[in-house]
């Protein structure tokens, strides 16, 4: 062949030897050709495992081989895993030798016993003979990957050896029409004929999979599926059949919201921001399952703030409210105003739209003295909660000697407002907070046997 490693052209020769020949060219992405000497456009770069069936149409004597052609010099995909092997057979040590193009620096080996390497250049001693499916990947600083997979024949013989390992591609997550899986197929001591058998009942005789070692096969459904390959060579009357399960994940999309603050039990990972997770698990058939999730996180409401007047607590609007009195909920406490009948610290949480929860309000002091307004002077005061000042306004029906005092909740007198004689009618004073706490006080008025008393609420 001949390639342009610009455009990606490649132009194939067909070098096969016989009469009554029929062609099959699987050119490595999926796409077929039949006829002698394609000419082919690749749509991407890098190395392709391109193979060639040459078939005798009156005997049904088929060849298939196969090669690796690098179709463009693009560093993002211009490399290629290989590498050489010797075999001691007295000690069953096998030395390996890096053969790799394009610089790579991180080897990882899997010496198909179950064992594996980071080393360039490993030496393996195996503790049995018998055919071993070797891989190496490969990665250079480009971020170009490669892979390669040979049978290593450790003291097992002669005869046609069938082999291969599977790679699921799970890159588009939840893919119409199932799942493709990449079969890599590796044969030893030769075999012109080959065949797959994917398990799934979807093989027919004379299909394309059976023209290449590297076919892609899509699995409608999850599942644990028996695939084998089956390479034989008629002339010599030898085959072999190697089988191995391929497992397709079940796959299951979820979409979460949380609230701001909070986080999401995902599989043992405690999740706080939005975005994109998947997890892995696998069942006693040794069937993966893969979820998808999608996490919403959503805001929570502003901390809010809760005010008195008199005893009604009060906070801003809000989706839902619950009231708490000294850090224990308030059953039915749920509006957007509460009216405290017990002495407490009170807050209220706010939900929003989203059904987040705020955090706690600052808490509000809330004294209930349990004395009664009495108010036979028509004893007023506003504004009322005061902050600096004050109107205390009362009504004289004659002249007496009248005095107004205020006292705290505990009944301690504070000052002394007024003592002095009045005439009859309207009168009113403005008084000043000389300093006084926030809280709830009582402005007791007085005259002979009679009494006013009124609520009077500091709040600055």
């Amino acid at each position: 062949y001949s390639a342009n490693l610009t455009t990606r052209k490649v132009n194939f020769s067909n070098k096969s030897n016989g009469q009554n020949l029929t062609y099959v060219w699987n050119l490595g992405d999926g796409i077929t050709s039949t006829v002698q000497n394609p000419e082919y456009t690749y749509a991407t770069g890098g190395y392709k495992f391109v193979c060639l069936t040459a078939k005798n149409s009156v005997t049904g004597i088929q060849n298939t081989t196969c090669k690796l052609v690098q179709v463009s010099s693009e560093e993002s995909n211009n490399c290629l895993a290989k590498f050489n092997y010797d075999v001691d057979t007295t000690t069953l040590t096998v030395k390996f030798i890096d053969k790799s193009y394009g610089t790579p620096n991180q080897f990882y080996w899997e010496f198909g016993d179950g064992t594996s390497s980071t080393i360039q250049n490993p030496t393996k001693v195996y503790s049995e003979t018998g055919y071993y499916l070797v891989g190496l990947k490969t990665k250079n600083d480009a971020g170009c990957e490669s892979f390669e997979y040979e049978i290593v024949n450790v003291k097992a013989g002669t005869g046609i050896q069938a082999m291969f390992t599977y790679i699921v591609d799970t890159t588009e997550g939840r893919k119409p029409g199932g799942k493709p899986v990449d079969m890599i197929g590796v044969r030893h001591g030769g075999g012109s004929n080959l065949g797959w058998n994917f398990g799934d009942g979807k093989t027919k005789s004379g299909a394309v999979d059976s023209t290449t070692l590297r076919p892609t096969h899509l699995y409608e459904n999850p599942g644990l599926y028996k695939a084998c390959l089956i390479i034989s060579d008629p002339i010599i009357n030898q085959s072999d059949t190697f089988c191995n399960y391929i497992a397709i994940p079940y796959e299951i999309t979820a979409s979460e919201e949380i609230c701001e603050g909070t986080s999401y039990n995902f599989f043992g990972n405690n999740l706080t921001e939005a975005g994109n997770y998947l997890d892995t698990t696998t069942s006693v058939i040794g069937v993966d399952s893969i979820v998808y999730l999608t996490l919403t996180v959503n805001p929570a409401p502003d901390k809010p703030t809760a005010t008195l007047s008199g005893t009604t607590l009060t906070t801003a609007t809000a989706t839902g409210y619950q009231w708490y009195k000294d850090g224990s909920i308030i059953t039915g406490a749920t509006n957007q105003t509460y009216n405290a009948t017990a002495s407490g610290n009170y807050t209220v949480v706010v939900t929003n739209t989203y059904g987040c929860y705020s955090e706690p309000s600052e808490p509000v002091s809330v004294v209930i003295s349990g004395i009664e307004d009495i108010n036979p002077f028509g004893l007023k005061v506003f504004p009322n909660p005061m902050q600096s000042h004050t109107r205390i306004e009362y009504y004289l029906a004659t002249t007496q000697q009248i005095n107004i005092t205020l006292y705290d909740v505990a009944g301690n007198s504070i000052e002394t407002v007024v003592n002095t004689y009045k005439p009859a009618g309207d009168h009113y004073i403005v008084w000043r907070n000389p300093g006084l706490a926030n809280g709830i006080y009582y402005m007791v008025m007085t005259s002979g046997n009679e009494k006013s008393t009124t609520k009077l609420v500091i709040q600055k």
